[in-house]
This record gives C-alpha cells, structure tokens and sequence, in this order.
C-alpha cells in the first residue's frame, strides 16, 4: 500500500472533500492524531450557518451592478482557463473549510460537561484540546479552552493526560487548583480533602486559601486533609492510582471513607448503624467490578457485624 503524503498541504482538504482512496483514508485513520480531526469534523457539523435571504442579496447584487456601470466604463475581465478552474474550485472551497475548521476549533466558546455517575467506575473524556481525562465514578468535570488557559473543573477524581500547549491546563476543585503545560497526573477532591499525584512531567499545586506553591515531579503527591495539614510524599501510595487498575485500596483509612467508596463504585446505598464506628479504621482491597467479591472484601472484617444486600440497599446487621 502506498504510503500518504501527510505533507502535502492539499491532504486534509482532500479528505474534508472526500477525494481520499481507500489505502490513504485508512493510512489516515490510523494516525493517532486523527481522533482530533473526527472531533473538529464534528463540532464544524453542529454549527448553524447564518440566515441568508437570496432574493434580497440578489437584488443588492444588481443594485450594485448598476451602480458600477454607470459610474465607469466596463473593464474587461481575465479569466483563467475553464479546466484550471474546475481543478482550483473543489480544492478552494475544501481548504475554506478547512480553514474554517481549524478556526472555530481554536476560538469557539462554551463549555463541554462530562459525568461519571456512581456505578459508571470510569469515564474516558475526550477534551477539546486533544487531553483525555478518566473520570472515577461519582465524578464530573467542566472544560473550556480560552486565549489565556486550558481550564478543567473537576469534583471527584480524575486522572488526566495533558496534550503540551503555549497555554496552561489548569485544574480547579474546591480545595485548590494544579496547574500544567502538558503532563499525566491525579487529582483527588472529596469531603474536604485534595491530593495530588504526579507520573510523568512537573506539576504545580496550590490550595484554597494557603498562598504556597507546590511542585511535585513524577512519583511525588502531595495533599491536604481534613484538619488542613499539607503532606508530601516522595513515593506515590497504592491508594492514589488504585481506581486507574479496577480496585480500591485503603491502608488504615476510616471505615466512613470504604463505605464511600463502595457506594460510589455500585451505585448502593449501605445503612450505617448509630452504634457503627465509622472513624475505625481498616486495611481493605476490593475490585471495582465485581460486586459479591466487594462485598465480601470489604464489609467482611468489620467486627461484630454481617451485611445482607436487598436491591441496591446493604444493611449492616449486629451479630449475636
């Protein structure tokens, strides 16, 4: 199979036109950039084209026309040879698209919204600028492109790898904000706490209402708690990355923080007792997509009590 020309300035026009043989669309389809032409494609279908009256526009025209005639005499006109024509048209008309495409992409307003409900586990975003950002379940994030930042509005977790731009990405939770030029990384926002960690490139953090700036480079986390303690560590924890491989992993964590979890991953609902210690805390592991194990996993050693499962209810039961 011949291989395209990827450097021929008329290819992308000739795609847009549909000119392409069949070896060069599918040479084309497989680039791994070809998913951010799809995505223009499809944004450039869903634009209203502005309202246009012929008959009015014809009759300026005329008007016009006139107008010329009168104020001088007719010059006459060069045209190019026909065949030349018809070859320049398609290719004018498709390289106007293009154009058209590439602009818009790189101008247009708005915000695109991205939800991974409980139970969804995870949710791929393909992000405007050609990032992608996995949604753990009971996530959702917000994202525009402006002349000055890639912003991304995250409540929950995600775990995001950033396309190298002029212009910063730039994550805003409730907490904080981190802050990137092109780098993979996760960030955590829930019930008061944020942590961060890095896997490839460098990372700025900054938290709500502490002046501080945070870098971390791959391997590193840092995060803040409860109680508004910043912790840095070296080394990322199991817990950090866990959801990115379908399970959850708690080491000496709050058994109010598993049951969270375990609601958010299978969409349940679990009734807590008032006598339940939801503040002990426990070393858990279960996975994300199997229910009867999840259960067993992480509801099996909390002392003193068994589960029972009806519909999407877990109840808690005492032992005699």
């Amino acid at each position: 199979m011949a291989t395209p020309n990827f450097k021929d300035d008329t290819f992308l026009a000739r795609w847009l036109s549909g000119e392409l043989s069949v070896e060069e669309e599918a040479e084309l389809r497989s680039r791994p950039d070809f998913a951010a032409y799809e995505r223009m494609m499809g944004n450039l279908n869903r634009m209203a084209p502005p309202a246009f009256d012929t008959k009015e526009e014809f009759q300026k025209l005329k008007s016009e026309r006139a107008l010329r005639t009168s104020a001088a005499p007719q010059q006459p006109v060069l045209h190019p040879r026909p065949r030349l024509m018809r070859r320049i048209l398609p290719w004018s008309a498709a390289a106007a698209v293009a154009l058209l495409l590439v602009a818009w992409f790189l101008l247009r307003p708005g915000t695109d919204s991205f939800e991974a409900a409980n139970g969804d586990q995870q949710l791929v975003a393909e992000l405007t600028d050609g990032s992608t950002a996995r949604l753990n379940a009971g996530s959702d994030l917000a994202f525009a492109v402006t002349t000055t930042e890639r912003s991304a509005t995250l409540n929950g977790e995600a775990y995001f790898e950033v396309e190298k731009a002029a212009i910063p990405f730039v994550v805003q939770t409730s907490l904080g904000e981190v802050s990137v030029l092109g780098t993979s990384f996760n960030v955590y926002s829930r019930n008061g706490e944020m942590a961060v960690s890095c896997t490839t490139g460098k990372v700025s953090v900054s938290f709500e209402g502490d002046a501080a700036d945070y870098p971390i480079t791959p391997g590193q986390s840092v995060g803040r708690n409860r109680l508004g303690e910043i912790n840095f560590t070296e080394t990322t924890s199991p817990e950090e990355l866990d959801w990115l491989s379908g399970k959850s992993v708690f080491i000496n964590r709050p058994l109010a923080e598993i049951l969270d979890e375990l609601e958010r991953q299978f969409d349940l609902t679990v009734e807590r007792p008032a006598a339940l210690n939801l503040k002990e805390t426990y070393e858990v592991t279960f996975p994300n997509d199997d229910l009867d194990t999840a259960l067993g996993m992480a509801l099996g050693s909390i002392k003193g009590y068994k589960h029972e499962l009806e519909g999407t209810t877990i109840i808690l039961i005492p032992e005699e």
